[in-house]
């Protein structure tokens, strides 16, 4: 009899254990869903910011422009880049050489890296 008691004590321990826990991945998920959109909102900022002429495309020059900025160098040091590496990382996203990328190539391209690193 004791045995069956502590049996369904521990079934009902382990159950709450099970809820708590899946309650905190849920919780993680979400934090983790609300930052990535927080961060695509401020990559996006800086994008438009650092768009002088507002043509959609971030051209080398407006894109050093706007590595000045400390903002956007913490951002970029946050996701494991620095001003270096994000340089190469513009230069990489931009496939066809023109000296210029478009916003989407650009917030695809530094959030799979951000995606890499977190």
């Amino acid at each position: 009899v004791t045995v069956a008691v502590l049996n369904v004590v521990t079934g009902i321990f382990v159950e709450q254990i099970m809820e708590s826990s899946k309650m905190d991945m849920d919780h993680m998920l979400k934090a983790r869903e609300n930052e990535l959109v927080t961060q695509l909102k401020e990559l996006r900022e800086f994008f438009r910011r650092g768009d002088a002429d507002k043509d959609g495309r971030l051209t080398s020059q407006e894109f050093e422009e706007l590595m000045e900025d400390a903002r956007v160098q913490a951002f970029f040091l946050n996701i494991g880049l620095d001003h270096h590496e994000a340089t190469a990382l513009y230069q990489a996203l931009d496939f066809d050489d023109s000296g210029a990328v478009e916003i989407d190539e650009f917030l695809f391209g530094v959030m799979r890296v951000r995606a890499g690193v977190t």
